[in-house]
């Protein structure tokens, strides 16, 4: 199932980390994320390169099968990869344990490192 086409709220990508490291390493974590955005526009702008390196790490040789690959995780590719609460919902919806169906989405992700470098112009001078 194409789960983009479905339109369901989903985590196409996330980074994981502890508040505390968040906190105590502010500027390694802002690399990370700059490095991250680079790499995130070469996938979307560069789809020969991308799909060498598909290639590499799922092993699929077939052009016709890379291609249809890099069509159906394109479109999930956001210039900016925030963390949709919805989508946390979705995972919480599914979830077994007896605190999720109360839990709040907000309470699981920080996307406030994505939006300071949006903020302060890293994404289009990304995209120029």
């Amino acid at each position: 199932m194409n789960i983009a086409e479905k339109n369901i709220p989903v985590i196409q990508s996330g980074v994981g980390s502890t508040g505390a490291f968040l906190k105590s390493n502010p500027e390694a974590v802002r690399r990370y994320f700059q490095a991250f955005l680079e790499g995130r526009k070469i996938a979307r702008t560069d789809p020969e390169r991308t799909k060498k390196v598909i290639s590499k790490y799922t092993r699929i040789s077939s052009a016709e099968d890379l291609e249809e690959t890099y069509r159906t995780f394109v479109p999930a590719w956001d210039k900016v990869p925030y963390v949709p609460a919805a989508a946390v919902q979705t995972l919480l919806n599914f979830s077994t344990h007896p605190r999720a169906r109360t839990a709040k989405p907000d309470e699981f992700f920080d996307n406030s490192f994505l939006m300071e470098l949006e903020r302060s112009g890293f994404v289009e001078r990304l995209y120029r």
